[in-house]
């Protein structure tokens, strides 16, 4: 926002929520003013963090307390946000960018399955699968296939041994082919 002198009444009638005067608050600080209280930007941010370090055990109780409450809730606000903004979730996270679009079929590219595992009463979708070393994007996986590539630790010689494993005890107990 620009540094444009308004009064509190003026930054009020044009619903601003923070509003420049080039006075200093009692402080000293000559910073944006919250126009419902006129308290300058940074003597509120100031209080905020002198009441959150005062009484941080008391907070994070209280914190704690609230998301036991409210658990479901927070998952599906999370879960929400970050349907409706893939891309921020992906920067945030460190995601590299998909190099094919995501699949219209929801089905994985390793099992050839339809991704049909419910989170929040809803199907999942795929998960964007690379590589960790190189953050190489690799594809588009349902939910069982990466929990598999992850318990692996993304280790082929784990995988191999894993289907030479599978196979010696194929016949024998039933598993199917």
């Amino acid at each position: 926002m620009p540094r444009t002198h308004l009064s509190k009444k003026e930054a009020t009638a044009l619903g601003l929520k923070i509003y420049f005067s080039y006075s200093k608050c009692k402080f000293g600080h000559e910073e944006f003013r919250y126009t419902n209280c006129g308290t300058c930007v940074e003597c509120a941010r100031e209080n905020a963090k002198n009441r959150g370090d005062a009484n941080r055990e008391e907070l994070d109780k209280y914190r704690h307390e609230y998301y036991l409450k409210n658990s479901e809730k927070i998952k599906e606000r999370s879960r929400c946000w970050k349907d409706n903004n893939p891309e921020k979730y992906r920067k945030k996270n460190g995601l590299p960018e998909p190099t094919r679009p995501y699949p219209e079929d929801n089905r994985c590219e390793l099992c050839e399955n339809v991704e049909t595992q419910k989170a929040y009463g809803a199907v999942r979708k795929l998960c964007l699968d690379h590589c960790h070393s190189t953050m190489a994007f690799r594809g588009w996986i349902c939910a069982a296939c990466n929990l598999m590539l992850g318990n692996s630790r993304n280790d082929v010689t784990i995988l191999e041994k894993g289907i030479k494993y599978m196979k010696k005890f194929e016949n024998a107990n039933g598993i199917k082919k």
